[in-house]
């Protein structure tokens, strides 16, 4: 290695340009590795090539550098950058002589922050693509329930919303300065829950009603004193349920009695036939005997896939007698009794026909929407 020498004038020692920058890039390479910060631009890569240029930009000074790597190591980092990315760069700091051009030998480069994140998706993608996840035939439709679901929440959410933005500020701040934490007390309550769901699964008559009493009167001598009237606890909207779909089953029996002989006459041979005809039986009658009749109906399609039904017109006709029960207070009992326990805390709730008129306004659009993706065969 050369000597960087200077020419002596008298008492003036002077450089040659080539001198200078000899020096200058022995300096510089004595300096450690560190890393550096900035955005990918003027990135360019050629196979001809055995190293890829790129410069490294300070998005908030615009202050640059240039940055060189070598090809083959460049190519092992497998980062597919482009321009405008933030990167971290490991590598020395370096001067190409003939030119006098300070420039930023790199090592390695990483990308930083989202970018990174976004790399390791991509990285992450390119692997199951590989191995035959994303193939089309291993592709499956979302199914019907957790898009139902997703709709009605959602247009719940933007209601909430609009209801939230019309408090009065007086009502936001009191809601903000009065949180308290969730607590759950009465536990064994979620125990005795459990038993009654087994008890209806897996027991038969008597034994199952037997079991569910012997839930309901556990109940009593488990739950904390005094919880259920710190709650509100009344027998009230219990009685008022009781007593009206008593009559509503009384009641409805003879138009079952009609529906059972009349229904294999009504035509119903496709699925969006079964989803709105029992849909809208099962909204102002009980849809476990709705669906019962509507599935002996199936039956005699004779097309035995699933149960003895078809697997469409099964699906169809379950999301009906489910889904239906939303549109009035006496397609399900937990509707009306949830209408109960509200009208005896003293909320206004609407009419029979003023609740039927919003259910049906949120939940047709939405029937109509299932009718079309999965029903309409």
């Amino acid at each position: 290695m050369s000597k960087v020498e200077a020419i002596v004038y008298g008492d003036r020692s002077v450089y040659t340009v080539s001198a200078f920058n000899r020096g200058i890039a022995r300096w510089l390479g004595k300096l450690p590795e560190l890393w550096l910060e900035g955005e990918v631009t003027e990135l360019r890569r050629n196979e001809a090539w055995a190293t890829v240029y790129l410069t490294l930009k300070d998005p908030q000074t615009g202050a640059s550098v240039p940055v060189t790597i070598a090809r083959q190591r460049f190519d092992a980092l497998e980062l597919d950058l482009a321009d405008g990315e933030r990167v971290h760069v490991q590598g020395r700091a370096a001067l190409y002589e003939a030119r006098g051009e300070l420039s930023f030998r790199a090592t390695t480069i990483e990308r930083f922050g989202l970018g990174e994140h976004l790399a390791a998706l991509e990285r992450l993608k390119r692997k199951l693509a590989a191995e035959g996840l994303f193939a089309a035939e291993r592709k499956r439709p979302l199914p019907r329930f957790p898009r139902a679901v997703g709709l009605l929440t959602g247009v719940y959410y933007l209601i909430e919303r609009r209801a939230y933005a019309r408090e009065s500020p007086a009502a936001i701040l009191a809601e903000e300065t009065t949180k308290r934490p969730i607590r759950v007390t009465g536990r064994w309550n979620l125990l005795l829950l459990a038993g009654i769901v087994l008890a209806t699964a897996y027991l038969r008559s008597p034994f199952r009603e037997a079991a569910t009493f012997a839930c309901a009167a556990a109940s009593f001598p488990l739950t904390p004193r005094g919880l259920r009237a710190k709650a509100g606890f009344s027998w009230y909207p219990i009685l008022d349920v009781a007593i009206l779909f008593a009559g509503i089953f009384v009641a409805m029996e003879p138009a079952l009695d009609v529906l059972r002989e009349r229904a294999p006459s009504l035509g119903l041979t496709r699925p969006w036939h079964f989803f709105w005809v029992a849909g809208s039986l099962s909204a102002l009658l009980d849809n476990a005997p709705t669906y019962a009749a509507f599935l002996a109906v199936a039956r005699g399609l004779n097309r035995p896939e699933v149960a003895g039904v078809p697997a469409d017109i099964l699906g169809a006709l379950s999301a009906g007698a489910v889904f239906f029960g939303g549109l009035t207070y006496i397609g399900n009992a937990p509707n009306f009794l949830v209408r109960s326990i509200a009208v005896y805390r003293g909320v206004a709730m609407p009419s029979f026909f003023g609740y039927t008129a919003r259910a049906g306004a949120v939940l047709l659009p939405l029937f109509l929407f299932l009718t079309l993706v999965f029903f309409r065969g």
